[in-house]
């Protein structure tokens, strides 16, 4: 529906149509804050962080020292552009900028780093837009192991040299 009075710079509310405005900035322009029907633009981001293979939520199973590629997914879940996304980890820091991002858009960004010990690390996403700046975290867990051998050899009734190996931990 649209609104008789909207874009006249004046707040009807409600106004000779029993239509209310939600704001009225002088213009009927979207992508301002105040839409081209006077309503509000609400703006949201939604952030989605993985490690490796894993699922959003998942555990990845790494060797100590391995590189692992973080997975960054950042969806303009608003009706508004978002500008200047920055997307930064608490453990890897600055990620990327994406200068724009329309409403339903999405874009992954990665970023890899060597992971010496177990970790659960947080993403954030942090866009500005008309309607104000909007932010997500999302988390990933990673967990080394250490690889090895254990070596033991038997005496008495065990066979003549026979050994038993043993993995301590998962075996990857």
């Amino acid at each position: 529906c649209t609104l008789t009075f909207c874009g006249d710079g004046i707040l009807q509310q409600p106004n000779g149509f029993e239509q209310s405005e939600q704001c009225d900035d002088g213009n009927t322009n979207n992508n301002d804050g105040c839409s081209s029907s006077c309503l509000l633009e609400a703006a949201s981001i939604h952030l989605i962080k993985t490690a490796g293979d894993a699922p959003d939520g998942g555990t990845l199973f790494v060797i100590t020292g391995s590189t692992v590629e973080f997975k960054y997914n950042v969806t303009n879940t608003g009706i508004v552009t978002l500008l200047n996304v920055t997307v930064t980890d608490d453990k890897i820091g600055f990620v990327g900028l994406v200068p724009s991002l329309a409403p339903g858009a999405s874009v992954l960004l990665t970023k890899s780093a060597a992971v010496n010990a177990d970790q659960t690390n947080v993403g954030n996403a942090t866009g500005q837009s008309s309607a104000g700046e909007v932010s997500d975290t999302d988390d990933a867990i990673v967990d080394t192991v250490n690889p090895g051998i254990n070596m033991q050899k038997l005496a008495g009734d065990a066979p003549e040299d026979t050994v038993f190996f043993t993995a301590p931990g998962p075996v990857l």
